[in-house]
C-alpha cells in the first residue's frame, strides 16, 4: 500500500513540475488543470475574474470564467468552464467576479 502511495506522489510531483502546454487557438476553453498548474509553478492571479454566461434554454446554462494569470511582466487570460475547483480557487484567492462585457470577449478571443 505504501509503495502505491509513493508511486502516486512521484507521479503527482512529476506532473506539476512541467509546464502543461495550452493554446487558445487549439483549445478555446482550458481544462482547470492548466490554471492549477500555472499557480503551482508560481504564477499569480489578477484579483478580478470575468464570467461569461451562455444560456441554452430553461435550466441549461454554462459559465466560463476568464482568469488572468500573471508571471513576471507577462499576462495570460485562461478561460475555464465552471466547476468545483474554479469555485474553490475563487474563494481561496478571494477573487472578485464581474460579468464579461461583449467587447472584452472579442478582444480576448
Amino acid at each position: 500500500m505504501a509503495k502505491n502511495l509513493q508511486s502516486q506522489l512521484r507521479d503527482y510531483k512529476r506532473s506539476t513540475a512541467e509546464l502543461k502546454p495550452w493554446s487558445s487557438h487549439s483549445q478555446p476553453i482550458a481544462p482547470v488543470e492548466i490554471l492549477v498548474n500555472r499557480l503551482q509553478r508560481g504564477c499569480t492571479l489578477d484579483p478580478i475574474v470575468r464570467v461569461e454566461m451562455h444560456t441554452y434554454g430553461p435550466g441549461r446554462s454554462v459559465s466560463i470564467y476568464h482568469f488572468t494569470v500573471i508571471q513576471e511582466d507577462q499576462k495570460l487570460v485562461i478561460p475555464v468552464q465552471s466547476n468545483p475547483v474554479v469555485h474553490r480557487l475563487i474563494d481561496q484567492y478571494r477573487l472578485e467576479v464581474v460579468p464579461l462585457k461583449s467587447s472584452e470577449a472579442k478582444i480576448e478571443s
